[in-house]
């Protein structure tokens, strides 16, 4: 007989996807230690206004990479159609490139647009210029990295990764050692995203799929464009409910402020970035499961459970050793760090059900739901930063980001019919000792 844990059996489909999740986890505790000095080093030099000024464009490209990114990768509709078996897999990765390519460079261009008109930081403008190459970048890896997820290799992506991240990283020491001015650290961002895209193609062969077999589809193209539509509001109101705090600080505040703010972020996404990694691990898993209700449930209960207890254990290290922390990598320089990241620690907590939450709702095929969760999120922590930032700084982003989080996963769900099962799902999860 089997052995099992919390019901889960160690059957071959269990460690192929324990071992996906396995490559996961260590390409990301690679990259915290490998890349745990060159942020200490490169935090330092630039400095909180040099680092606010650089995480103000990052949000910005954040922001127009999950908009032109249309909601179709990075575990969205694309890894759906790809397991589908009924689908033409050259269709699909044909069809899906060209749409995110030209959606890409729209948002390319729309970003020079903004540039030519001085709307967007024109003291700094060449500086969003160069980075604005990330958005096409970042939209042709997660076509890659999808593709490895839905066949649970990521162990080819982690290769990739890894290569690419000390590739880059080199760069970076040697941009401070010369001294080089915030210029070549912005072309840095764009270095990351190159070497991950010419590893991750060289790895895409080994999936057996020819690039000269890819073909574009107009009524594929349709099709997966009208599921899209609620995404692409979804995606650009989730990803500005995360960076409209850095935003409105650029603006409510000071660089100081927001670079203090940035820094403690780059801390508490690493921890969002473990967290995530358990539910994105299992998210094909969590559709071949969803014609079977009890099974479902079960695997949803269990991997709320682990997210909480990861979540659990992160908020009290945060907690209590946040001056230790940031202090060690970003200096005294970053004064406002330490009590960030300890306010911060609650928001990991209150949030810990969010990573497999959003992949619920894309299986049930409730993306019209979880709009109206993300839209709402953004116009809460947007109200409470405007209300907050000018009379705490900082500190008022932060209060406004947890306060968001904890109505958007636990109040929000309560208006809608449709969300209760699953909203009872995660309040069973809740109980560690009792399945």
């Amino acid at each position: 007989m089997k052995k099992s844990i919390y019901g889960i059996k160690f059957s071959s489909e269990f460690w192929r996807y324990f071992s996906n999740t396995y490559w996961m986890i260590l390409e990301k505790i690679s990259k915290v230690f490998l890349g745990f000095l060159v942020i200490m080093y490169v935090t330092r030099y630039l400095g909180p206004n040099n680092f606010g000024i650089l995480a103000y464009f990052e949000g910005v490209l954040a922001i127009a990479v999950a908009i032109s990114s249309l909601g179709l990768a990075n575990g969205g509709p694309f890894m759906k159609q790809v397991l589908n078996p009924k689908e033409d897999i050259s269709k699909v990765v044909g069809t899906s490139s060209i749409i995110l390519v030209a959606s890409s460079l729209i948002s390319i261009f729309l970003i020079f647009a903004l540039v030519f008109l001085e709307i967007i930081d024109p003291a700094n403008s060449e500086l969003i210029l160069i980075m604005s190459s990330i958005i096409l970048l970042q939209n042709l890896n997660m076509i890659f990295i999808d593709l490895f997820q839905s066949n649970a290799r990521y162990k080819e992506v982690f290769t990739a990764s890894i290569i690419a991240f000390l590739i880059s990283s080199s760069f970076k020491v040697a941009f401070v050692f010369y001294e080089l001015d915030i210029f070549y650290f912005a072309l840095s961002f764009v270095l990351d995203n190159l070497f991950l895209t010419i590893f991750l193609y060289i790895k895409i062969i080994k999936l057996d799929i020819k690039i000269s077999d890819l073909y574009f589809d107009k009524f594929f193209a349709i099709k997966i464009l009208k599921t899209c539509t609620p995404l692409v509001i979804v995606a650009g109101s989730a990803i500005l409910q995360s960076r409209i705090d850095q935003l409105m600080l650029k603006h409510l505040a000071s660089n100081f402020e927001l670079g203090n703010y940035s820094a403690t972020m780059r801390v508490t996404d690493i921890a969002y970035m473990f967290i995530g990694i358990i539910a994105t691990s299992l998210y094909s898993k969590l559709i071949n499961t969803n014609d079977n209700q009890e099974k479902f449930s079960h695997l949803v209960i269990v991997l709320m459970r682990i997210t909480f207890l990861v979540s659990f254990a992160i908020f009290l290290t945060f907690f209590f050793l946040g001056d230790f922390i940031t202090s060690i990598i970003f200096g005294d320089e970053f004064s406002l760090a330490g009590e960030l990241l300890s306010i911060l620690a609650f928001g990991i907590l209150i949030n810990f059900p969010s990573a497999v939450y959003t992949k619920l709702l894309y299986v049930k095929n409730l993306e019209k739901k979880f709009m109206y969760i993300v839209i709402s999120g953004f116009a809460i922590n947007t109200l409470l930063n405007y209300i907050l930032i000018p009379t705490y700084g900082a500190n008022g982003a932060a209060y406004a980001t947890i306060t968001t989080f904890f109505i958007i996963n636990f109040i929000v769900d309560l208006f809608s019919k449709d969300l209760r099962a699953l909203y009872i799902l995660k309040i069973r999860s809740l109980n560690i000792f009792h399945l």
